[in-house]
C-alpha cells in the first residue's frame, strides 16, 4: 500500500509527487525508488525502450496498478483514491469504447458513470466531441470509425467531466514483431528517400568544393546533361539501396503485404530517386557538409512528420493535411500501404506513382535551371 507521511505533495500547485516510488511485477522490480514532481499546468512526457516502466508507472498514478510502495499523491490526495476517479482523465492504449456503441453513445454511457446530471451530460458530451473534432461523425458506430477516430473517441471520454489531470498512454512501437507491419510500408517509404538526399547533397558538395564541377562547368557541357549524369549515377546507387531496403523489409522483418513485392520495389525506387534530387538541388546552395546536413530540418523533417506514420494524415488540422497534400512523401507513404491493403494496383497507387515520379523530374529540372556557371 502507498503511504502520505512524505508532506511534500501539498496544496503548492503539485499535480503529482512520487517519493521513494517503487513497484514488483512477477518478481520483478520495475519501478525503484522513483521520486519526481509533477507541476500542476504542465506537460510532462515518457520516453523510454519497452518494459522499462512507462505504462506501469502512468497505471500507478491513476491507481490501477497493484503491489505499489512508497509515496504517491495525485491532486493532494493518495493515488488511487475514490475521490480522484472523477478528477483524473485516463486514456489507455487502446482505444477502449464499445464497437457497437456510437460514439455519442459511448461518450453519454461514460458521463453516466461519472454520475454526471442527464442535462450536464448533454453539454459535456456535446463540448469533448468538439475538442476532438468529432461532432460530424458522432452517430457513427465506433465499429464504423478509422483508427484515428476510435483513438479520439477514446480522449473524449477521457475529457468528460472537466478533468484536472490527463494521463495519456500511447506507444509509438512496441516489442511485437507483428506491430511492424503497420508501419513498416511507411517506413520502407520513408527510409530511400532520406538516405540519398544525404548521400547525393553530400557527395555532390564534395565535388564542389574540390574543384571538379567547376573545371566540368567551364567545359562545353551543357547544364542539365551535367545533373543528368548526376542522376544516372547517383539513380544506380538509389535503385542498390531501395532493392536492398526492400529485401530486408520483406525477408529479414516479415513484412506482410497485400500486393506485389514488386510494386513496393518500385514505390521504394521512385522514392530514392526524389532523394536524388532533393540532394543534387540542396547541394547548390550549401558550402559546407554541415550546411548540407542542415537542410534536413528544412527538407526532410516536415515531410516525415506530415507524411502519415505518426498520425492519419485526414485525422490533421486542416492546415497541416493541406501542407501534407503537397509534400511528395505523403504520396511515397500512401503508396507503399495501398500495396500493402490491396492486392492489384488501385487509381489511388497509380496517383501516388506519379506525383513521387514527377516530383523527382522537377527537382531535377529547378537543379538544372539553378546550377550556376559563375561563382559570386
Amino acid at each position: 500500500m502507498m503511504n502520505s507521511r512524505d508532506g511534500a505533495a501539498s496544496r503548492d500547485g503539485t499535480a503529482v509527487h512520487a517519493h521513494g516510488l517503487t513497484v514488483v511485477r512477477g518478481g520483478r522490480t520495475v519501478l525503484d525508488d522513483l521520486s519526481f514532481t509533477v507541476r500542476r499546468g504542465s506537460v510532462t512526457g515518457l520516453l523510454g525502450p519497452s518494459g522499462c516502466g512507462k505504462t506501469t508507472l502512468m497505471r500507478a498514478v491513476v491507481g490501477t496498478q497493484a503491489k505499489v510502495t512508497g509515496t504517491l499523491r495525485v491532486l493532494d490526495h493518495p493515488a488511487g483514491s475514490a475521490v480522484l476517479r472523477a478528477r483524473v482523465g485516463y486514456v489507455t492504449q487502446a482505444p477502449s469504447v464499445y464497437a457497437d456503441l456510437t460514439a455519442r453513445q459511448n461518450l453519454d454511457y461514460f458521463a453516466a458513470v461519472l454520475g454526471l446530471a442527464p442535462d450536464e451530460r448533454n453539454r459535456h458530451v456535446a463540448q469533448a466531441l468538439t475538442d476532438v473534432d468529432l461532432t460530424d461523425r458522432a452517430d457513427a458506430l465506433a465499429a464504423d470509425l478509422s483508427g484515428g477516430e476510435r483513438s479520439r473517441v477514446s480522449l473524449a471520454v477521457a475529457l468528460l467531466g472537466e478533468p484536472e489531470l490527463l494521463v495519456l498512454l500511447y506507444y509509438v512501437f512496441d516489442a511485437d514483431r507483428r506491430a511492424f507491419g503497420g508501419i513498416g510500408a511507411s517506413l520502407l517509404g520513408i527510409f530511400p528517400m532520406t538516405t540519398m538526399f544525404l548521400v547525393t547533397s553530400i557527395a555532390t558538395l564534395r565535388e564542389r568544393t574540390s574543384g571538379t564541377l567547376e573545371r566540368l562547368l567551364a567545359m562545353p557541357l551543357g547544364k542539365g546533361d551535367l545533373v543528368l549524369g548526376y542522376a544516372l549515377a547517383f539513380g544506380a546507387l538509389a535503385v542498390v539501396q531501395a532493392s536492398l531496403a526492400t529485401a530486408v523489409a520483406i525477408w529479414a522483418l516479415d513484412l506482410d503485404f497485400a500486393g506485389s513485392p514488386w510494386l513496393l520495389l518500385l514505390v521504394a525506387v521512385l522514392d530514392a530517386l526524389l532523394g536524388t534530387a532533393l540532394g543534387l538541388f540542396v547541394s547548390a546552395f550549401a558550402s559546407s557538409e554541415f550546411q548540407a546536413v542542415q537542410f534536413m530540418p528544412a527538407v526532410i523533417f516536415p515531410q516525415l512528420l506530415l507524411c502519415g506514420l505518426f498520425a492519419p494524415r485526414d485525422s490533421m488540422q486542416p492546415v497541416l493535411e493541406a501542407v501534407s497534400n503537397v509534400l511528395p512523401m505523403s504520396y511515397a507513404v500512401s503508396g507503399m500501404n495501398e500495396v500493402l491493403l490491396n492486392t492489384e494496383i488501385t487509381g489511388t497507387f497509380v496517383r501516388d506513382v506519379s506525383v513521387v515520379a514527377g516530383s523527382a523530374l522537377l527537382v531535377l529540372a529547378l537543379g538544372a535551371a539553378t546550377l550556376r556557371r559563375r561563382t559570386p
